[in-house]
């Protein structure tokens, strides 16, 4: 559920592993909500700040998502969703638009309210990178 009804969402992250530190912070604007006999389709918005042994830089992030909400019966609730993501970097010498590919679900279970678990895989376009993660939730 988005801050603003089912329209707009806003997300905090900080994470760490092959960078030594990133945070950030994403808006969704849901053009198309992903109701039950409608697939979603939604535009993402953001700004990452990252270090790494290259130094300090900052990413504007601009994506296109797409969602479709399935209910597993007496269990939760999966959201496969894919996604188109260009960056601009904010930092000397760097040129280019890394794009990149996103797919991945969300998988919401019964038994853990409020908890979501997130599975991911991002494939280089152009100048981008390739990878996958893992992720959970917690809605205050």
């Amino acid at each position: 559920m988005g801050l603003i009804d089912t329209y707009l969402d806003l997300d905090f992250f900080a994470g760490t592993g092959s960078l030594d530190f990133m945070v950030g912070a994403l808006v969704k604007f849901n053009i198309l909500p992903d109701f039950d006999n409608q697939i979603g389709l939604a535009t993402l918005m953001g700004l990452k700040l990252i270090q790494d042994s290259d130094g300090n830089q900052g990413v504007i992030h601009l994506s296109v998502l797409t969602s479709k909400r399935f209910p597993i019966k007496k269990f939760g609730v999966a959201t496969p969703y894919a996604a188109i993501k260009a960056d601009s970097i904010i930092k000397t010498g760097a040129d280019g638009v890394p794009i990149t590919a996103t797919i991945g679900s969300k998988l919401a279970p019964k038994v853990l309210k409020d908890w979501t678990f997130y599975v991911e895989s991002s494939i280089n376009l152009n100048d981008s990178y390739s990878g996958l993660s893992a992720g959970v939730s917690y809605l205050f």
